[in-house]
C-alpha cells in the first residue's frame, strides 16, 4: 500500500496566469518530492492535476518537460513543439488566449504567461 502526499496549491485560479515566484515554488516543491521519492515499488509516481487536468496541470507537465530540454539541449527547446505533442495525449493541454495587441492590434498568442506574436507562429485551431 502506499501512502499518499498530497500539494493542495491555492495560488493559481483557474483560467488564470500564476504569479511567476508562487509558481516556480509549487515547481521546486513538486521536483523536490519527485526527487526524494522516485517511481519503485515503495513510491507510486507524481500525480498531477486540476479542476480540469488541462490548463494548470498542462502547464506544470510543460514547464518541466521544457525546463529539462533546456537542461540537455538548450538550442532545441520547443515550446509550442512541446505543448502540441502533450496534446496528442490530452486536448485543450495548456490553454491559450489569442488576444489584439494593445499597440499593434495584431492577434497575439498567450500560453499562460508567456505571449507571442500570433504571425509567428503557424498552429492550427485551438
Amino acid at each position: 500500500p502506499w501512502t499518499f502526499t498530497q500539494i493542495h496549491f491555492l495560488g493559481w485560479a483557474d483560467h488564470a496566469v500564476p504569479d511567476i515566484g508562487e509558481f516556480h515554488h509549487l515547481y521546486q516543491t513538486y521536483k523536490t518530492i519527485r526527487q526524494k521519492k522516485p517511481l519503485s515499488e515503495a513510491y507510486g509516481p507524481a500525480v498531477v492535476h486540476c479542476s480540469a487536468g488541462v490548463g494548470r496541470t498542462g502547464t506544470l507537465i510543460c514547464a518541466d518537460m521544457l525546463l529539462d530540454q533546456l537542461r540537455k539541449n538548450p538550442s532545441q527547446i520547443d515550446v509550442f513543439g512541446t505543448i502540441l505533442a502533450s496534446r496528442v495525449f490530452r486536448r485543450r493541454f495548456v490553454q491559450v488566449k489569442v488576444s489584439p495587441s494593445s499597440s499593434t492590434g495584431e492577434p497575439v498568442v498567450h500560453v499562460n504567461c508567456i505571449s507571442w506574436p500570433a504571425k509567428q507562429i503557424n498552429l492550427p485551431p485551438w
